[in-house]
């Protein structure tokens, strides 16, 4: 291929990307004009994010020193929101929060791309990855209503980018972790699970040696512990207590820990489709769907699909990627089945990426040995070049 051809396909390749994170912007913005969604913790979290601004402290009521928020970025960006608007107005200062958000979810779908690409995933096949986080609803919707979860994505997407990466990435790492903790306490979860999967099942490319990974992980986790220690000494100090009120007030909702019953949810993990009341099988689906009114066939193919990214680790000839996702998303959803009391649908958003690079991960794995998901394959790949084209014009 001459170099004016490789040009071409690079201009493409990139235009590409600026059309699907336009794209995801305005969708975005057009769900919250639309919709004028505002989750109401939001406005809960507001309360002391003013008090804040207002030099009351970062309190819900003045005076009265309770951690009643959860999230540190869901409390501080507001209260940046706020002062950059001037502080007259809560529309604006929500409006504020919602460019900051709609941003880093930009920021994630580009890096989920990335990741793809990265791991050899055809650049169709990557690029409907991006579109389909990009879409999800729950996505859009908790980007925009004031919840925390764009970020809590960003990161998780940056440190599994990171892990692509390899052990000589490890402050990339660092700084990934550091922003998850500072995006959901809980999110120590999250980080020992992806590594857990990077150990048994190498990066997705490869299997780096064990020492390697542990001196990488222990540096990293020294640029953790630089970042976040500040505000976890602070908060214990200030409130008396480094756990959020909100967590300690749920945490008599929550059975005693049982190894049984901790062992019989991951065994039905992947089979939410069929019945099993467990979190994987809210994974693609509308916040709240139980409600009713969604088509069931829609119902039953997103639970379905969903169970099998969280069996596809235990599956035979599939990739070493694909393993990597789909432990991820397996062990996240393992936590949010058992720990929490209820899991709420922006909990979900958490396990997204792996959702979806998953799946695709899972396609792409198929379409090397099957002749007629080749063909499948091939005609995605024809698609995507048609976007690329599109967004060329």
């Amino acid at each position: 291929m001459d170099s004016h051809v490789c040009s071409k396909v690079v201009i493409s390749l990139r235009n590409g990307l600026i059309l699907l994170a336009t794209a995801t912007a305005l969708i975005a913005v057009a769900f919250a004009a639309y919709t004028e969604h505002v989750w109401e913790d939001y406005y809960i979290t507001l309360r002391s994010s003013k008090n804040l601004v207002e030099g009351n402290g970062l309190v819900f009521n003045v005076g009265d020193r309770v951690h009643s928020f959860t999230s540190p970025l869901g409390v501080l960006l507001p209260a940046l929101g706020i002062t950059i608007t001037g502080a007259e107005s809560d529309f604006a200062a929500l409006w504020a929060f919602r460019i900051m958000s709609i941003t880093a979810l930009v920021g994630a779908v580009l890096l989920l791309i990335n990741v793809a690409r990265a791991w050899q995933i055809p650049f169709s096949f990557a690029l409907l990855a991006g579109a389909w986080l990009a879409l999800d609803a729950k996505m859009v919707d908790f980007s925009i209503n004031g919840m925390e979860s764009a970020f809590l994505v960003l990161f998780l997407t940056y440190a599994l980018w990171g892990h692509v990466r390899g052990s000589g990435a490890w402050k990339h790492q660092g700084l990934a972790w550091a922003g998850l903790m500072w995006t959901r306490p809980d999110c120590f979860i999250h980080i020992s699970v992806m590594a857990l999967a990077v150990f048994l099942f190498g990066n997705g490319k490869r299997m780096e040696p064990k020492r390697d990974l542990i001196i990488s992980w222990l540096k990293a986790g020294a640029v953790t512990t630089a970042l976040y220690l500040p505000w976890f000494l602070w908060a214990w100090a200030y409130y008396g207590t480094p756990v959020p009120h909100t967590v300690a007030a749920k945490s008599g909702l929550t059975a005693p820990f049982s190894l049984f019953a901790f062992l019989q949810e991951f065994v039905l993990l992947p089979f939410g489709a069929a019945g099993v009341d467990n979190s994987v099988r809210h994974t693609f689906l509308p916040a709240y769907h139980e409600i009713g009114g969604w088509n069931p066939v829609v119902v039953m193919v997103s639970k379905v699909l969903a169970g099998l990214i969280a069996l596809a680790w235990l599956l035979p000839r599939v990739s070493r990627r694909t393993r990597v996702l789909s432990f991820i998303f397996a062990g996240i959803h393992l936590y949010l089945s058992y720990f929490p009391y209820y899991c709420f649908p922006w909990y979900v958003s958490g396990t997204i990426p792996f959702a979806v690079l998953g799946g695709i991960s899972l396609l792409a794995d198929l379409g090397r040995t099957s002749a007629n998901l080749r063909t499948l394959q091939r005609n995605l790949s024809l698609s995507g070049a048609g976007l690329i084209v599109a967004g060329s014009g």
